[in-house]
């Protein structure tokens, strides 16, 4: 009888070690995740009354070391980007010519990720009124700390989650003992 529950004993144990295990490497998936774009300015899909006069593109963290590019393109097809981007800490932009038309305008990035990996997109805007450059103000969708936070929190219930049930296994083992 001791064999069987030292048995039982060992797979509650180990169960709870995979699950608290499983817990901590799903919580650290967002951090070997690529860079995430989180907003832009203009923000995709916006309708602008006035033109823009640069394109700035937010993204989670610092681009790595490696190329970026932000080209930005008009509704006949012509390049509309005035130089070429600055990377600014977790921020790319390019100035802009002085947009002539209306129309839809498409934003196209590629950057290489902290982790060596290039991450690319493309957005879009459309200039509704007669092009007079004015600045466009758009927050980003949400800040790196938001995303961050939000996903920490998960992993530490999940965390807590798994000590409980370990810790339910410990108890109805030893009640088992005692009987």
């Amino acid at each position: 009888m001791p064999a069987e529950l030292f048995r039982r004993g060992s797979t509650v144990g180990l169960a709870a070690a995979a699950l608290t295990a499983g817990t901590i490497a799903w919580g650290a998936a967002p951090a070997l995740a690529h860079d995430e774009l989180i907003g832009s300015n203009p923000k995709d899909g916006a309708s602008l009354a006035s033109a823009p006069t640069r394109v700035i593109l937010y993204f989670e963290e610092a681009p790595g070391d490696g190329p970026a590019t932000l080209n930005v393109v008009g509704p006949a097809g012509q390049p509309v980007t005035a130089s070429s981007p600055a990377v600014s800490g977790a921020t790319v932009s390019a100035p802009l010519k002085t947009l002539t038309a209306q129309g839809h305008y498409t934003i196209t990035f590629r950057i290489i990720s902290d982790d060596g990996h290039p991450v690319s997109g493309t957005l879009g805007f459309t200039l509704t009124a007669d092009p007079s450059p004015a600045a466009a103000t758009v927050t980003p969708a949400r800040s790196a700390k938001e995303h961050d936070s939000s996903l920490m929190g998960w992993a530490a219930g999940c965390t807590v989650a798994a000590a409980v049930v370990a810790g339910a296994g410990t108890i109805a083992l030893r009640r088992r003992t005692r009987a």
